[in-house]
């Protein structure tokens, strides 16, 4: 948690996070990064989440990869999962 950024604090306070979610967050990012470089690429997410690459799970990473780099950094791996969490069932089709 030593390479969280002290912005990036601010906003997952914003989104109302406590320091004990951001640090099982953050557990299950490193779990995802492999080969330790600070960032998830999309085999390793796939890995992570145990599926094939699809053109589905290309578009969820996607939407992981706010800024289009081909890498997620675990402020938008946070981001992601909040979005995720938020949704209603009705904005889900439910």
């Amino acid at each position: 948690m030593e390479r969280v950024p002290k912005s990036w604090w601010v906003l997952f306070h914003k989104m109302k996070f406590t320091k004990h979610e951001i640090a099982q967050l953050y557990n299950l990012f490193c779990k995802a990064d492999v080969d330790l470089s600070g960032t998830v690429d999309m085999v390793e997410l796939l890995t992570l989440l145990d599926i094939e690459r699809t053109s589905f799970s290309v578009r969820v990473f996607g939407i992981f990869d706010k800024d289009k780099s081909g890498l997620i950094d675990f402020k938008e791996f946070v981001l992601a999962a909040w979005n995720y969490c938020t949704l209603s069932d009705s904005s889900l089709g439910e």
